[in-house]
């Protein structure tokens, strides 16, 4: 949890990098916001406008991509990524490219189950 006055960089300092050191070193992820509406997590996780304003997600992918650069010694990586929203208990898949083309009421939902 950060108080409203932490930076982007701060907050993928503290909670994505690590994460995403884990990642390469063979262990899955995840980053889950949670929160009530209004409460930053688009912001947090997307971003704003200008570059320092950058979001957890295009740090990400930019932080993944230079640690793969430094890392080249002949390993072979695989990369997978999913973009999941919960919206009044409905799962959406934010990468699915059909959305750009239909209403939000009309995007498939994702099944959530209870094991």
């Amino acid at each position: 949890m950060f108080d409203q006055e932490a930076s982007q960089e701060e907050v993928f300092d503290h909670v994505a990098g690590p994460v995403v050191n884990s990642c390469l070193d063979g262990f899955n992820g995840t980053i889950f916001a949670y929160g009530q509406t209004g409460s930053g997590k688009t912001y947090t996780m997307s971003g704003g406008d200008s570059w320092d304003d950058r979001g957890i997600i295009p740090r990400v992918f930019s932080y993944l991509f230079e640690q793969l650069e430094e890392r080249r010694t002949g390993t072979e990586f695989q990369i997978f990524a999913s973009y999941l929203e919960i919206y009044n208990e409905n799962g959406f898949d934010l990468l699915d490219r059909a959305h750009a083309e239909l209403p939000f009421e009309k995007w498939n939902k994702i099944s959530l189950y209870e094991d």
